[in-house]
């Protein structure tokens, strides 16, 4: 890895933890809501399987292990946070996290075509 990738890499982490050090209660409704899920039990960190929660960053535990379900988690949590009524903001999460979709379109005869929606990829 080069020091550029390096530095990129480690300013993204950087951004993460001051983003959860200034919204100390989404940490909180994040930790609540991994160690409610039971998602301790798929860390690979031995102090999460032994205290039966997250002991560590709950952002990367939660990201490394489900990072859609983790973000619409996260987008909801902040919009409930803004002020938004709790099926407001589940609606928002859930826009945020649908994937972009595109047609493609498949035609092998003369007046024969078939439409297929299928994800862009990033």
């Amino acid at each position: 890895m080069d020091t550029a990738t390096k530095r990129a890499k480690a300013a993204a982490e950087e951004r993460e933890r001051r983003e959860a050090a200034a919204q100390p209660d989404i940490a909180d409704a994040l930790r609540l809501a991994y160690d409610q899920l039971g998602r301790w039990r798929r860390c690979n960190d031995r102090r999460c399987r032994r205290h039966h929660g997250c002991r560590g960053d709950v952002h990367a535990c939660g990201t490394a292990d489900h990072k859609r379900g983790w973000t619409w988690l996260h987008h909801a949590l902040q919009a409930v946070r803004a002020g938004q009524r709790p099926r407001a903001a589940m609606r928002a999460a859930d826009v945020a996290v649908r994937p972009k979709m595109r047609t493609i379109t498949f035609r092998w005869r003369v007046g024969k075509a078939y439409k297929m929606r299928v994800p862009v990829q990033d």
